[in-house]
């Protein structure tokens, strides 16, 4: 499922969706692409990235891929 945006940066909530209804893991890389984000707006995503981290709305660990993905959180690289 490839979700183009023109321009600017995806909502919390959007980057959510995302995350949950990715079929493999998602990293910073593959939401930047996603969303068709370039640049100014990469920065600025690794930012809210890291925001939504210290809330806790999403893990930033990575996780090893021979884990099961059945204990994981919503995740940046988990895709649950």
């Amino acid at each position: 499922m490839v979700r183009k945006r023109s321009a600017g940066l995806p909502t919390r909530k959007q980057i959510l969706d995302f995350i949950a209804t990715s079929d493999q893991p998602a990293g910073k890389r593959e939401i930047a692409r996603a969303f068709g984000l370039s640049g100014q707006d990469k920065i600025l995503l690794k930012a809210l990235l890291k925001d939504m981290a210290d809330e806790g709305l999403i893990d930033s660990a990575p996780v090893a891929p021979s884990t099961s993905r059945a204990g994981c959180r919503k995740s940046l690289f988990c895709g649950s």
